[in-house]
Order: structure tokens, then C-alpha cells, then sequence
């Protein structure tokens, strides 16, 4: 059960008053996740058609890590695969794919941001609020906190919020532990996969090369299918001259977009419980 505070239903009236792209922002465990699922359900409810894009690749709530995503009605999540899970190191492909899932019309757009609201993590949420065409910025932060994240989002109106009294704030230790969390599951179906490389198309999402035989093993990948959409995570494991074998989920592969970190086995000999290793 969500604690929602009064003042959330400012938002709910900003919706129904005609604002249709809200950018949510606050800093690590200002419960925007657990906000915006409250403003989705609630829209929904009032006979709006919601969507929710989730634009924190580092700890999604919507998708695998190192995606950004979006999600609306009954439909699966539509996929974007950045390749890392710093959002800051891959800044320009974050507001391009940010940009694409904001292209299909929804009332209201809802955007879930990275916890960074200081220093360049500023001038990151203006440029997310540009990508996606926001009209009204959401901050679950105190008001006497705000002058410098207003002053950067300018002309766009921001309205701070209250937060949750269920929201608790998390160690990094446990931050790292949800996101090797959310990296196992993403993998608990998969299985070893050797793809021809005649017919392949190689993408370079952070890789910094396209050629199979440079690539560090357990590369983290985006599977992508003829038409180019994004369906699933892939660890790279070796290229030979006619073939490369990847780890994952997905039957079939026709473009694989080569990520910008490794993911290591969190134990000797475990596969399903991979685990933030290095980010590059």
C-alpha cells in the first residue's frame, strides 16, 4: 500500500488542467519510481490514456538495466537500448532514445529521470525535459532546494512535491545488490546462443569497436530483431571466424548492439546471477 501524501494530487490536477509531458526529478530514493506509479494508476483511473518512460538506466523500474523504456496499457515495454547503466557517459544516446519513446502521443506522458538533480545532472534534466518535450517538470524535493534545478529547467514550470513516508533511503551496497538483481532475472531464461556473423549486423552502443574479435568477454549487448527493435540483454562470450556466441534469452538475433560495460558472475560458477563489474 502507497502513503500518498495530499499534495500528489497537485500533479493529478495539473493532468486534468491539460499538462500532457511530465518530467519526474528528485534525488536517489526520493521515491519517484513509487510516484509516478501512483500518478499512471491514477490517471488511468480517471479515463486518461497514461504512459510511463522510464529513463533511468541505472535503476530502471520499467525494463533491464542499461535500457531506457516505455510502458503503457496492457502492451509489453518498448525497449531502447543505451548500454550502460551511467547515464552520464552516454549522455547523447540517452535524450536520442529518450526521444524516440516520446514520439507516440499519451495523456499523460509520464517520465521517470536518473537521481541526478546537481551540478551537470542539472543541465542532463534540462536537456531529457527538451528530448522529451516536457511542459511541466515534477520534483519530489523541498521547495528552499530548488533554485538551482528551477533555474536550469527555465521557462518549463516546475511544482514540487511531497514524498512518500514509505520511501526509505537505500546504501549503495543495497542500490548495487537491485541492480544485479534485476541483471539475474533478465538472464534467468537464457541460454548459449551461436549466431553466424555472415547476415549480422553489429551496432556500437559504448563498445568503441564493431569487431567481434576485440570484444571483452562478457560484454553486455542489446539484442535487436530484423526491424530493428530492441527484445532482450545478451553477454558477448567469443567470436570465432564464422560465428559469436552469446548468453541470452532471445531465439533469435539479427543486430547486436554492443554495450559499454562487462557483467561478471556475482559467484564462481553461477550463470544466473550476474553482477555490475566494470562500466567503461
Amino acid at each position: 500500500m502507497i502513503d500518498v501524501p495530499a499534495g500528489w494530487h497537485a500533479a493529478l490536477k495539473a493532468v486534468e488542467a491539460g499538462a500532457t509531458r511530465l518530467l519526474v526529478v528528485g534525488g536517489p530514493d526520493a521515491g519517484k519510481s513509487t510516484f509516478c506509479r501512483w500518478l499512471y494508476g491514477a490517471a488511468a483511473a480517471r479515463g486518461f490514456s497514461p504512459a510511463l518512460l522510464d529513463a533511468d538506466p541505472g535503476q530502471p523500474d520499467v525494463g533491464p538495466p542499461a535500457y531506457l523504456a516505455r510502458t503503457e496499457g496492457e502492451n509489453a515495454p518498448t525497449l531502447a537500448f543505451l548500454g550502460v547503466v551511467d547515464p552520464m557517459s552516454r549522455r547523447r544516446p540517452l535524450l536520442d532514445n529518450a526521444r524516440a519513446l516520446a514520439e507516440r502521443p499519451a495523456h499523460p506522458l509520464i517520465v521517470n529521470t536518473c537521481g541526478f538533480i546537481r551540478g551537470a545532472g542539472r543541465f542532463l534534466q534540462r536537456d531529457t525535459a527538451r528530448a522529451v518535450g516536457a511542459d511541466l517538470a515534477l520534483a519530489l524535493e523541498p521547495e528552499d532546494t530548488l533554485a538551482p534545478l528551477r533555474e536550469a529547467l527555465a521557462p518549463l514550470p516546475l511544482l514540487a512535491l511531497p514524498r512518500s513516508d514509505c520511501v526509505r533511503r537505500r546504501s549503495q551496497a543495497r542500490r548495487r545488490a537491485t541492480r544485479a538483481a534485476a541483471f539475474a532475472t533478465s538472464f534467468e531464461q537464457a541460454s548459449v546462443l551461436e549466431v553466424a556473423r555472415e547476415g549480422l549486423t553489429l551496432e556500437d552502443c559504448g563498445a568503441g569497436t564493431v569487431d567481434p574479435n576485440r570484444l571483452p568477454p562478457r560484454l553486455l549487448c542489446g539484442v535487436a530483431d530484423a526491424a530493428g527493435r530492441d527484445v532482450a540483454l545478451a553477454l558477448f562470450l567469443e567470436a570465432t571466424d564464422a560465428a559469436v556466441r552469446l548468453l541470452t534469452p532471445a531465439a533469435e538475433v539479427a543486430r547486436l548492439r554492443l554495450g559499454g560495460m562487462v557483467v561478471e558472475r556475482s559467484r564462481p560458477g553461477s550463470r544466473k546471477n550476474p553482477s555490475l563489474s566494470l562500466s567503461r
